[in-house]
């Protein structure tokens, strides 16, 4: 007898509306905390690749500076007294 009546509740449930409704509500919900997630995922993988970037640096370089392993930073200077 317990099994007719879960069979008859999960029919009523099945075609209900309301639990239509709650169903997208929660898929919504779902796919928000995923999106949610996988955003601040995505900013503190961006951090620790900042701060890996700051830590490879050579002790006084700057983001704007010219490094001297790119050719455009050599400085070619005439030969002779200065």
């Amino acid at each position: 007898m317990a099994e007719s009546t879960m069979t008859k509740m999960k029919d009523d449930l099945v075609g209900s509306p309301a639990a239509d409704r709650l169903k997208n509500e929660l898929q919504s919900y779902v796919q928000a905390r995923a999106l949610q997630a996988v955003s601040g995922l995505g900013e503190r993988i961006g951090q620790g690749a900042g701060k890996l970037a700051r830590a490879a640096r050579p002790a006084g370089w700057s983001a704007g500076s010219p490094r001297a392993d790119r050719p455009s930073a050599r400085v070619s200077r005439p030969a002779g007294p200065p």
